[in-house]
């Protein structure tokens, strides 16, 4: 999987070479204090079912929080193993949060379930956000489908849980998760020091459910759809810009550096291996462009 929200041009760059190998299983979209959930739903449109996952990249005194601050959970299934956890984690019973929990069922399926319907119709949803209202000012609770939002619940400001429960209507295929957002209360502040320029203030207080995906049959699958084929015409200029920057020697020492001290590579082993990274990046162009079509 790829950590850092794979958001960086850099980071774009190379999911755009791995993301329709069939490789990848998991992706962070909680850490840095806040959350980023783009290329996760850009995946998710395109038809592949990514985990989401969070992690605290600790660097004292450069980051300001503890660890463990960013997390997710993973539902297991019978006992707690480390492989009945991978099993969970690739399965795509997770949620990922910075304090808020969350619960979702649709269909009284748990999440992560795939749920079929012989045509379109209703399916039941049912969620809650649980949290300490001393910690976390919750805003709003979104049921997300396709990556937008569909209905939003708010609390009273006061109680420490927002609940839905409705009847939701799907005409085709669909993904559909839900969504926190709100500010911590009580942070604002570093245990190291002054609080450090990247981080957002206030703190942000942030949870998602992994997905459920509904399949309506006789309808286009989810990479059939015209939103896959623009996030594919996205994805495909992407790889096109990096073809052309790998193709000018003036650009490989720059790109071998790029993002950071601790990520470069020696610019002479990327001259090495330019042309199996060309061969890969052809690869997944015309994947991308099948998708496009």
């Amino acid at each position: 999987g790829w950590a850092h929200f794979a958001t960086t041009r850099g980071g774009q760059d190379g999911i755009a070479i791995d993301l329709l190998d069939g490789l990848l299983n998991v992706i962070e979209v909680i850490q840095f204090d806040h959350a980023d959930y783009d290329v996760w739903y850009d995946a998710l449109n395109l038809g592949l079912r990514l985990t989401p996952v969070a992690g605290t990249d600790y660097m004292p005194p450069a980051s300001p929080y503890l660890p463990g601050r960013e997390r997710f959970y993973t539902r297991v299934n019978g006992p707690l193993t480390y492989e009945a956890w991978l099993d969970g984690v690739r399965r795509g019973r997770t949620i990922v949060s910075n304090g808020p929990m969350l619960e979702l069922a649709v269909d009284g399926k748990a999440i992560g379930e795939g749920i079929p319907l012989r045509s379109p119709g209703n399916v039941q949803v049912e969620g809650a956000v649980r949290f300490d209202p001393e910690r976390d000012d919750i805003e709003r609770l979104e049921f997300i489908v396709n990556g937008d939002v569909v209905r939003t619940f708010t609390g009273d400001g006061k109680s420490g849980e927002i609940g839905c429960r409705f009847s939701h209507p799907v005409s085709e295929t669909c993904w559909m998760a839900l969504r926190v957002s709100g500010k911590k209360r009580i942070e604002g502040f570093s245990p190291f020091g002054p609080k450090h320029q990247y981080f957002r203030d206030p703190s942000p207080a942030v949870a998602h459910t992994a997905a459920f995906y509904v399949t309506v049959a006789n309808t286009p699958a989810l990479a059939s759809q015209g939103r896959a084929k623009i996030i594919a015409q996205k994805w495909l200029g992407r790889l096109l810009d990096l073809e052309s920057r790998l193709m000018n020697d003036n650009n490989l020492r720059t790109l071998a550096a790029f993002p950071g001290a601790g990520d470069q590579m020696p610019a002479e082993y990327l001259l090495k291996t330019r042309n199996e990274l060309l061969q890969r990046i052809a690869l997944a162009k015309t994947r991308f462009q099948e998708l496009a079509k």
